[in-house]
């Protein structure tokens, strides 16, 4: 008796998906990022200003703050000149909302009045000036809902909470240069000694510095810094306490995707460790690895680097310097070759983020530092080619020095921010770029820069536009999503941060004729394995490949513990998602025998994904055991063939 295994592709876009309803019920079956409008949700925890937002209901959330680390926001507790005589801001580890902790402050008011001439200023504690750059966030204008809140109190408190925003126009770090800043107050919220969540839409923010000037709107993607007040409105003399938690910014923004997006390439780390020994691996364990990838429907590898220090991956090699060499390149080569694989090299290993740091302690310039640099990589360029510039597997180079947006406030000499910084930085690329060029123009130049939101969207995008009209021999631009950095403040928001920042660099790229890619980090730096669930992967792949289909993925601290290598749950779980998604290059139905006989109970599995559905259909037989868990067991009733497939959902 035959049993034929049917695979049975997941609809993404169904719109039978679990789901608040909304009135563009229709937009489910786009690729495309959305504003969704609906019904607002009340509870007795909830409160929210009563203003025209941009949507009803709020979509994507991310936290600004959870307040559970001290130092994230400004331990002093600002004073006006008739200062509280009794101030503590604590860290509660007992009395919080979500998390590890709150903020407690505990304070006594003079019950002082408004100085003479200031009838607007009131007695009041500033918590802080907690700056949003310190975040990793500085811009709040993706499809714009608001903010919120959780405060407790002790119940008949009387002053009011006032939340206010700071601007940074000219995006240079300082918010009192005369810039706006915006305030929301709240004169009963505080009289709750339980757990509220407040709400506040953007429009309820009005001028702090002038009230008056009504016309004066929040520019939502110059926000670089916030702050809590407790207002004394009363003007009496009392005591209280007061804590708040997890503070977020609101969006109306969803990512709508029709699932087809999946990984296009893998970076591969050049590591000489026992969890991950790259650089010694054999012509045989390169084939066995490049088979595992094409089953997951990969077509290439991005090696980071050539050299790095005093070693180099390749051989041979006449470059002064270096004094350790490994045949890693060229077994991979021979490998690639004999499967049909795709190779991107990397260059010389040195990430500029932090080498820019050093310029002035070694005592040269940015112009001076790279070109001392660039003659190494174009000695890398000449020997790779001339070893490999031949070879069917070669499809590229990579720009292995990292750039990011990461090194503002430091020295203007070592600044890639600045207008000298970033065209000195731009023309470095593309000397490395036109060079490599200069040996086989069909050859693609790539390289992956990082976003660590010092720039608001819109800054990043035009700085990156004026970098590649510069570079301009660069062919494709990897953006790192930087979710991977999942500690608090550090990662990127994937349904706010992704879709705001891909779509400015997108337009840079559109502009300047260069492919834009994604590169999704599989890593999780806080957990103990350091291994990604794949959910968190499913959406990264999700919110890319609405601008893209140049995914590549990188694995980074994940090397440690295997989190992106074959045989690892997250690489697995992958391989059995691009399958479903249309890869047809591995069997997601998996059975110890081939052939059974009428009568026979048979044993099958599918590749498990944490937080999948199974449906299994079976023909010719009766299903025992299973339904709705990766495994079946099946009683055969048909003398002749019998059918079995498996729909996977998410």
């Amino acid at each position: 008796m035959r049993i034929n295994t049917i695979k049975t592709y997941r609809v993404l876009c169904s719109k039978n998906l679990k789901r608040l309803k909304i009135a563009f019920s229709k937009g489910l079956t786009i690729c495309n990022v959305i504003i969704l409008f609906g019904f607002m949700l009340f509870n007795v925890a909830l409160y929210s200003q009563a203003c025209p937002a941009v949507c009803d209901i709020w979509q994507s959330e991310k936290v600004i703050d959870s307040f559970d680390v001290p130092t994230y926001i400004s331990a002093n507790i600002g004073y006006n000149w008739n200062a509280p005589t009794a101030v503590v801001l604590s860290t509660d580890y007992i009395a919080q909302y979500e998390g590890n902790a709150s903020q407690k402050i505990t304070y006594t008011m003079q019950g002082q009045a408004s100085p003479s001439g200031f009838p607007a200023i009131q007695e009041h504690i500033a918590m802080g000036n907690a700056t949003m750059v310190n975040h990793y966030l500085c811009d709040l204008s993706y499809a714009p809902w608001g903010v919120s809140i959780w405060v407790k109190a002790q119940q008949g408190n009387p002053d009011a909470l006032r939340i206010i925003l700071l601007e940074d126009e000219d995006v240079d770090g300082a918010v009192y240069d005369d810039e706006a800043t915006y305030q929301y107050v709240n004169d009963t919220i505080l009289s709750h000694d339980t757990w509220v969540r407040l709400n506040i839409p953007f429009c309820s923010f009005t001028p702090y510095i002038n009230p008056s000037n009504t016309a004066d709107t929040l520019n939502l993607n110059r926000v670089r810094a916030y702050r809590i007040d407790i207002v004394n409105r009363t003007g009496t003399a009392h005591s209280s306490v007061v804590w708040v938690d997890d503070l977020r910014q609101l969006s109306c923004g969803e990512t709508i995707a029709c699932g087809q997006a999946k990984l296009k390439g893998v970076f591969e780390e050049m590591t000489n460790v026992a969890w991950a020994p790259v650089v010694q691996r054999s012509v045989t364990e390169w084939e066995a690895e490049i088979e595992i990838l094409q089953q997951s429907c990969i077509e290439y590898m991005i090696l980071t680097s050539a050299q790095d220090g005093n070693i180099s991956y390749y051989t041979p090699t006449n470059i002064l310097g270096v004094s350790s060499s490994y045949n890693t390149f060229n077994n991979l080569f021979i490998a690639a070759e004999n499967k049909n694989f795709q190779i991107v090299v990397g260059l010389y290993s040195l990430p500029l983020w932090v080498y820019c740091n050093n310029f002035p302690y070694v005592g040269a310039s940015q112009a001076e530092f790279y070109d001392a640099v660039l003659p190494r990589d174009q000695l890398i360029v000449d020997e790779l080619f001339a070893l490999f510039g031949d070879s069917p597997a070669f499809k590229g180079w990579y720009i292995t020095h990292e750039l990011a947006d990461a090194v503002m406030g430091y020295p203007n000499n070592c600044n890639v921010l600045t207008t000298q910084g970033s065209t000195l930085t731009a023309q470095f690329y593309q000397n490395i770029a036109s060079y490599a060029k200069s040996k086989e123009p069909s050859k693609t130049v790539s390289f992956a820069p990082a976003f660590w939101e010092y720039l608001p969207a819109d800054k990043y995008g035009k700085w990156i536009s004026d970098f590649l009209s510069i570079a301009t021999d660069i062919d494709v631009l990897y953006l790192q999503d930087m979710v991977g950095r999942d500690m608090p403040y550090n990662a990127s928001n994937i349904n706010i941060d992704l879709p705001l920042y891909y779509n400015a660099t997108k337009q840079a790229c559109i502009q300047n004729e260069v492919i834009f890619g994604v590169d999704i980090e599989t890593f999780c730096s806080e957990s103990n394995t350091n291994e990604a669930n794949f959910n968190r992967i499913r959406k990264q792949l999700d919110v890319a490949g609405v601008y893209t289909d140049e995914i590549v993925a990188f694995s980074w601290r994940c090397m440690r513990y295997g989190c992106f290598l074959p045989d690892y749950i997250t690489f697995d779980d992958n391989r059995t998602y691009a399958n479903l998604m249309g890869c047809n290059g591995y069997d997601i139905i998996h059975y110890d025998t081939g052939n059974v006989c009428v009568g026979d109970i048979a044993t099958y599995s599918a590749s498990t994904i944490d937080g999948a559905n199974y449906q299994w259909t079976v023909m010719g037989g009766t299903i025992l055991s299973g339904q709705g868990t990766p495994n079946i067991q099946i009683h055969w009733l048909d003398a002749i063939s019998g059918n079995l497939s498996v729909e996977i959902t998410f």
